[in-house]
C-alpha cells in the first residue's frame, strides 16, 4: 500500500507540476487541476502497470533467492547430522520437512496455476495454487506438533519455526501484489467507465 500512495504523490505532484508550469501562462487563477485526456490516461496507466511489474519481478527475484538459500541451509543441516545421534537425530525429520514446506512456499510465491493434472501410476491428481497452500498448511501444522513434541533448546525451537515465518511471508506478499494488480484493473476500468464524459 506504501507504494501505491508514493505511486499517488508522485502523479499528484507530476500533475501539479505542469499546471503550475501552465499558470504563468494564460491560466486563470484557483485552477489547479486539468483532466487528462484518454490517450494520456492509457499511456499512464500503461506507466504504471510496467513500473509495478518489474518492481514485482525484483521483489520476487529476491525473495525466491533468500527462501532457496534457507531451503539449501536446512537441506544442508539435515545431512550433517548424523542418525545415530541421539540429541539432534530426531531434527532430521524435522529439518527435511522444514526444506518441503518451505520448498511449497517458493513455488506458491512464484507461480500461480489454477489448473494443474498429472498422472502418477494411473492415479490423477488436480493441483492448483489453493490446493498446495492447503497442503503446505497442513505440512506446517504436523511440523509444529512433531516440534511441540520433541522439545529441546530455545535456539532449536526458533530455527523449527522459520518455515512457518517464510509460508506468513510468501502469503502477504502474494496478497499485496494481487491487490495491486487488482487496484490497476479498477484504474484501467474507471478510466473506460469515464471515457466519453
Amino acid at each position: 500500500m506504501s507504494r501505491l500512495r508514493r505511486l499517488d504523490n508522485e502523479v499528484l505532484n507530476h500533475m501539479l507540476n505542469d499546471s503550475d508550469e501552465e499558470s504563468n501562462s494564460d491560466v486563470p487563477d484557483g485552477m489547479s487541476f486539468f483532466p487528462m485526456d484518454t490517450a494520456e490516461q492509457q499511456d499512464l496507466i500503461r506507466k504504471l502497470e510496467l513500473r509495478n511489474n518489474l518492481k514485482n519481478d525484483k521483489y520476487l527475484k529476491i525473495l525466491t533467492f533468500l527462501y532457496l538459500v534457507v531451503c539449501g541451509m536446512f537441506i544442508l543441516l539435515a545431512t550433517r547430522i548424523k542418525r545415530k545421534n541421539e540429541t539432534l537425530g530426531p531434527y532430521r525429520k524435522i529439518l527435511l520437512f522444514s526444506a518441503q514446506s518451505i520448498s511449497c512456499s517458493v513455488i506458491t510465491l512464484r507461480y500461480e496455476f489454477i489448473h494443474n493434472y498429472f498422472k502418477v501410476r494411473r492415479m490423477n491428481f488436480y493441483l492448483s495454487s489453493q490446493r498446495l497452500n492447503i497442503l503446505n498448511f497442513v505440512m506446517l501444522i504436523f511440523l509444529s506438533w512433531i516440534i511441540l513434541n520433541q522439545g529441546g533448546s530455545t535456539a532449536l525451537l526458533l530455527l523449527c519455526h522459520i518455515p512457518h515465518l517464510l509460508f506468513i511471508v510468501a502469503f502477504i506478499v502474494k496478497r499485496l501484489m494481487t491487490s495491486l494488480d487488482f487496484e490497476l484493473g479498477n484504474l484501467r476500468a474507471l478510466q473506460y467507465k469515464f471515457k466519453n464524459v
